[in-house]
């Protein structure tokens, strides 16, 4: 294996600080085309400003300060992402049907600027603006809807910056101020039937969305020391879905009710690892449980149960794979006696499989 052939020590001080701001604004203008049938023209910008200054001082030993300033280990960069829409969208409201439909532009522009070394990037980027949405009223609080939408994701500042972080020495970290904004596509479903009489009713969700140009971390590692850069790679996924179920029974001065649930999702992720592509696929299914008992709006006891149970799989490595099961076991009790006396107790119960034994 690797051995490590010589030591060195760190003694700088180091005054960082990062800043963050986001403006958004938006117009649209509304035509009657029939009843119920609308056409929207609409504009939407926004700005998002990151910069990081990052000062790095070494010891000086004869005066016996932090005054040796180091090019090399500072920076003081900043990002701004102005993102265009212009659309034009038809859309139908009805009674029982609302539907919506928009196309336009996506115009996202990056702007990377490095003050220490006098480097500036500047590019744009054009994709089409699509945005869809459905939904259908069966009855009073029970609906069916869905939802499409792509969208652009800038590159965070520490993904972009082209200064080595030394901060750990066997962990070594340097952006890439020519990553390109992530394109992402998101879809939505899902149907709602619920009772606000009883409070009772049932729900069912899913999402799922798709990345090109992911930002992902490529790294290398060579004598004990990883350094890891950014890259943009096509591929990855992120989806989930669930259903719950939830009824609630009164009988005189008792209250009883339950929420049963089934959660899952589904996660492709996709990165390199010691310069080769590899795909990560997780799995994962909680179902859950959680009573109720009221008595008379003075004592509230919520007893609950969850399972995750969890799947990895990685084809970098053939046969290499992650499966745990966590248990949750909670119990909530309060009472509301004597009058304007509130009184609570929460016990939890966690049991996780991903933990080795003894640790």
């Amino acid at each position: 294996g690797d051995v490590l052939l010589e030591t060195s020590i760190q003694d700088q001080f180091i005054d960082e600080e990062n800043t963050t701001d986001e403006y958004e604004a938006g117009i649209t203008q509304r035509s009657v085309l029939a009843e119920k049938l609308f056409l929207d023209l609409s504009y939407d910008f926004s700005i998002q400003n990151m910069s990081n200054t990052r000062s790095v001082f070494e010891f000086d030993e004869e005066s016996n300060e932090y005054n040796l300033f180091s090019n090399l280990l500072s920076n003081n960069f900043e990002v701004k992402s102005l993102k265009h829409i212009p659309n034009a969208g038809v859309n139908y409201e009805g009674k029982k049907w609302r539907v919506g439909f928009s196309v336009g532009l996506l115009s996202t522009s990056l702007e990377n600027r490095n003050f220490l070394a006098d480097v500036d990037f500047k590019n744009r980027y054009n994709n089409l603006f699509l945005r869809s949405n459905v939904r259908y009223e069966i009855a009073r609080g029970k609906s069916l809807y869905a939802s499409y939408r792509n969208d652009t994701e800038i590159p965070s500042i520490r993904e972009l910056q082209p200064v080595p972080n030394l901060t750990n020495p066997l962990n070594i970290y340097i952006g890439n101020p020519e990553l390109r904004p992530t394109y992402t596509h998101r879809l939505n479903m899902g149907y709602h039937n619920f009772d606000f009489a009883t409070h009772s009713g049932m729900s069912i969700y899913s999402s799922v969305t798709l990345y090109e140009d992911q930002v992902v971390p490529y790294r290398i590692t060579e004598n004990l020391v990883t350094t890891t850069t950014y890259r943009n790679l096509d591929g990855g996924l992120s989806s989930y879905a669930g259903v719950s179920f939830s009824k609630r029974y009164k009988k005189e001065e008792r209250e009883f009710s339950y929420r049963a649930g089934l959660y899952g999702n589904y996660n492709r992720q996709r990165g390199f690892s010691n310069g080769f592509e590899y795909n990560a696929d997780r799995f994962s299914i909680s179902p859950s449980l959680r009573l109720g008992y009221n008595y008379n709006d003075k004592v509230e006891i919520n007893p609950r149960y969850d399972l995750s149970y969890n799947l990895s799989n990685y084809d970098i490595s053939n046969g290499r794979e992650e499966e745990y099961i966590n248990h949750t076991v909670s119990l909530e009790a309060t009472t509301y006696w004597p009058k304007n006396v509130v009184y609570g107790n929460d016990i939890s119960f966690v049991s996780y499989g991903s933990v080795a034994p003894g640790i």
